[in-house]
């Protein structure tokens, strides 16, 4: 067991050895009594080991990560040995006891803040119009899952009450949406003393598994042709993102005036509006792409339907943003045999695919356009976006997928009514 000073490649790292059947536990360096154990089964689960005023030795849980970051980690550890020693409190067994408390009806009080009063408050201070793109979504979600709680005072609410909440939702992927949105709102009542410390620990269900679907080299054989064969907006959308790395709105809303060409290389530009913002306090700045040969092609082969510079590049008959893509998405898996994905998973496939060709991480983050794509203090110094390094990336990337599109299709698309001339799809890569 060895003691370092934890890091998320670290234990990346145990995590891998730990998948080969050797369990494996770190310790951390700079916070007494910090552990993480990796299993087999791919968790890997924070704890503190230590005693109790009876002088007992004891084991307190602390949460799984990554759900649980490092930082979150230490200072949990800290809030247990404090109650464990101090308080005489052993957080696992309040815990079981808190959930039986659950079960019965909240009580309402009018002593202090309430958890509804808190998210209006935070709502009006931090998540000012814009500050978070999906600020409805994030006050819906919370809503649902922690209802129950929304009129009773912060200083009445345990953490293990809405931990139960959260584990007891039907929905998993709505309670950790919950969960994620959150966390924040309970950090920061925190710093001001409307809730306890440690009421933003709360973990994400732990048999959530995340999706992790990518299109392989085979898979992305079959489908290539199918999308060029087609004369549909969608499959155009679907190849540009598999191009470009983009997100679907992304693609989906460009506009003829987001690009312009520069000394023989095309440029988009990705409106701040359309970049995904996880925190309220993220800078808007918009997504610069150095496009690829190919994806410069597919953009200017639209050039048909060009008239205005506000115009949308891929849009419907009426001039709208392109909508049913579970139908579209379903006529383009069946007519390639390619099933079980979803067009983010496009997203996933160009980075995965970079990666597979040697491209270095940081330089992929840059590509996908996230915010952090260092370490939080290196991010502070290194401002650079490898805008030279991306526009190799991607023209690797476009080139790699070109060598994979080298059979000829045809294709039948029964029971589906096509456009003049598309009832046969045909397509020589």
């Amino acid at each position: 067991m060895a003691t370092v000073r934890l890091t998320d490649a670290s234990i990346r790292k145990i995590i891998t050895d730990a998948a080969g059947g050797t369990r494996a536990e770190l310790t951390d360096a700079t916070t007494t009594g910090l552990k993480i154990r990796a299993t087999k089964d791919g968790r890997a689960v924070w704890s503190i080991k230590l005693r109790d005023q009876a002088g007992n030795q004891i084991r307190i849980n602390l949460g799984e990560y990554p759900a649980v970051g490092i930082s979150d980690a230490r200072q949990a550890c800290s809030i247990a040995r404090h109650q464990v020693r101090h308080e005489g409190k052993i957080p696992n067994v309040e815990k079981s006891a808190a959930r039986e408390a659950a079960m019965a009806p909240a009580v309402p009080t009018d002593a202090g803040l309430s958890l509804s009063g808190l998210i209006d408050l935070y709502d009006k201070q931090v998540w000012t119009p814009n500050a978070l793109k999906s600020r409805a979504e994030a006050i819906n979600r919370i809503g649902s899952v922690f209802g129950k709680f929304l009129d009773r005072s912060l200083k009445s609410i345990t953490r293990a009450e809405l931990q139960i909440a959260v584990d007891d939702w039907p929905a998993k992927s709505s309670s950790a949406a919950a969960v994620r949105y959150v966390r924040p709102v309970l950090k920061w009542a925190a710093k001001r003393d409307y809730a306890a410390a440690d009421m933003a620990l709360l973990e994400e269900p732990r048999w959530l598994r995340k999706r992790s679907r990518f299109l392989n080299k085979d898979e992305l054989h079959k489908l290539l042709p199918v999308l060029k064969a087609s004369t549909r907006p969608h499959a155009a959308v679907m190849r540009l993102l598999l191009l470009t790395a983009t997100r679907l709105e992304q693609a989906a809303q460009a506009r003829w005036h987001e690009f312009r060409t520069v000394e023989g290389q095309m440029i988009w530009t990705i409106p701040p509006e359309r970049v995904k913002r996880t925190k309220p306090t993220q800078a808007p700045r918009p997504h610069i792409i150095p496009l690829s040969r190919q994806a410069a092609a597919l953009i200017e082969g639209r050039g048909a339907e060009r008239s205005q510079s506000d115009d949308l590049i891929f849009q419907t008959s009426s001039s709208l943003v392109l909508g049913n893509w579970d139908k579209e998405a379903k006529v383009i898996q069946k007519a390639a045999g390619v099933h079980d994905w979803h067009r983010h998973d496009l997203r996933r496939t160009a980075a995965t695919s970079m990666g597979a060709l040697g491209i270095a991480p940081h330089v992929i983050e840059a590509a996908l356009g996230h915010a952090e794509i260092h370490s939080a203090l290196a991010g502070i110094y290194n401002q650079s976006r490898y805008s030279d390094e991306v526009r190799e990336a991607l023209q690797k990337l476009a080139d790699w997928l070109d060598a994979i599109c080298t059979c000829q299709v045809t294709v039948h698309t029964p029971r589906v009514r096509p456009l003049p001339g598309q009832g046969l799809w045909a397509a020589n890569c």
